[in-house]
């Protein structure tokens, strides 16, 4: 089950108000990382209100109007197609990513105003059933929408084969034979 671990605020934003405008787009979506933002905003007792115009993009991101300001939540490939530039925040998604934690971004009215990310906790048994797996002489691949530095980091710590990263929803379809 996903979780919000860290969210990083430029300057001059109020991180709580942030996180509640991010949050009212995000109860529109039914992605897992979605609900980890949701959670961490309502755990802090943060007051999420009615999104309108709302957009998802899958593999991107999501976009709606709230209390008169547009918000807009999602990957960098995201705030890109939307021209919002990030590279004031490349350092601190290097060091996310490195730590297997997926970042996201987030700006209102068109401008960037944080970075947040969500871990999604991998499951005791998966280390074993990796283990088991190469035992058998097979090899194991991650396909994930996942950026390649958190991708990365992960199949590291597990000892996962093959990495396919930044894969779109329909990119991850395989055939079974």
């Amino acid at each position: 089950k996903p979780t919000l671990t860290d969210f990083e605020v430029l300057p001059g934003i109020d991180r709580d108000q942030a996180l509640a405008l991010i949050a009212s787009v995000e109860t529109q979506s039914e992605h897992p990382i979605a609900a980890a933002v949701v959670n961490a905003a309502k755990g802090r007792g943060l007051d999420i209100q009615a999104a309108s115009g709302f957009a998802a993009v899958p593999g991107f991101g999501a976009r709606a109007q709230v209390a008169g300001h547009d918000v807009a939540v999602g990957a960098d490939r995201y705030m890109a197609s939307l021209g919002i530039d990030v590279s004031s925040l490349s350092s601190s998604a290097t060091v996310l990513g490195q730590d297997g934690k997926s970042p996201l971004y987030a700006a209102i009215d068109g401008k960037l105003i944080g970075i947040l990310a969500v871990s999604d906790p991998v499951k005791r048994s998966t280390e074993a059933a990796i283990r088991t797996l190469h035992g058998l002489g097979l090899e194991v691949a991650m396909i994930t929408g996942d950026n390649r530095r958190t991708a990365l980091a992960v199949a590291q710590r597990l000892g996962i084969d093959h990495v396919e990263a930044e894969v779109l929803p329909d990119g991850k379809v395989v055939g079974l034979f």
